[in-house]
């Protein structure tokens, strides 16, 4: 959350300034992970601690910025305390008498409301681009298809929204030991495009199966996670599969506080 100052008198302020961060962390949602400071579009982020009294120089009509980073500890709550997601943080100010003695009535303060947007409009499209319709309803792949089929997904963030995390599995109905929906460790690959996101995934091997001559190396389950999901990141999945009558895919996402909507009051 980025919160500007702009210094609207006829002449410049050498003063000195303390900002408060929300107590309640938003309800007890969210952690800070840093604050900082600038003054002026161009300049370079300082290290800001809530509540302590900062000198600063604003020229006339420049502005100081003040950027709170915190993260959602989980899912957030849209009503986190039974009242309208709205808190405050306190930003007050008075002139720097180490530098001029002169000025002791030139001070002030200044509430400023802030909601986190759970509500976004956050949306994942999911995409099978192979295979073709009809090979996706009828892959007959089996032992004497040594071919098998290939299968691509993709997922994207088309919402105006950010997700903390996506979560995506694939795996089988069952556990039987002749069921052949067999897909290779080594035909699995997923890869991510985005701005700062992180990818891990995770397997769950079969420890029996048929057509081992095939497929060595059979997955069970897998499970993919994308950390930091924007909107407009693609996660990509690509797999081997014989015979998926019984495969199944599901996602599951948490949204994340990246809609923020600061405003005074």
């Amino acid at each position: 959350m980025v919160f500007p100052y702009i210094n609207s008198g006829q002449a410049p302020a050498n003063m000195r300034f303390a900002f408060t961060v929300d107590s309640t962390l938003y309800c007890h949602q969210v952690h800070s992970i840093s604050l900082a400071y600038k003054v002026g579009y161009a300049a370079v982020w300082d290290t800001l601690f809530s509540g302590l009294s900062t000198p600063a120089f604003i020229p006339e009509k420049d502005t100081l910025f003040i950027r709170w980073q915190v993260v959602a500890d989980s899912c957030l709550n849209c009503n986190p305390c039974g009242v309208i997601c709205v808190k405050t943080v306190s930003f007050q100010w008075q002139c720097n008498n180490a530098v001029s003695e002169f000025c002791s009535s030139c001070n002030g303060s200044a509430l400023t409301s802030y909601s986190i947007e759970d509500c976004a409009n956050e949306i994942i499209k999911m995409v099978r681009t192979l295979p073709a319709i009809d090979n996706a309803k009828f892959d007959n792949s089996c032992l004497n298809d040594s071919a098998g089929v290939d299968w691509e997904f993709y997922f994207t963030n088309i919402g105006t929204g950010a997700f903390d995390s996506l979560f995506v599995n694939i795996g089988e109905r069952g556990d039987l030991l002749n069921n052949l929906t067999l897909m290779p460790l080594s035909s699995f690959t997923s890869t991510v495009k985005c701005n700062g996101c992180i990818l891990t995934d995770s397997n769950t091997m079969r420890t029996a199966a048929l057509c081992s001559t095939l497929v060595p190396d059979p997955i069970h389950q897998v499970a993919v996670v994308v950390k930091n999901f924007h909107a407009g990141d693609t996660l990509f999945l690509r797999f081997k599969r014989y015979d998926v009558q019984n495969m199944w895919i599901r996602y599951l996402t948490c949204l994340n506080i990246l809609i923020l909507f600061p405003y005074n009051r």
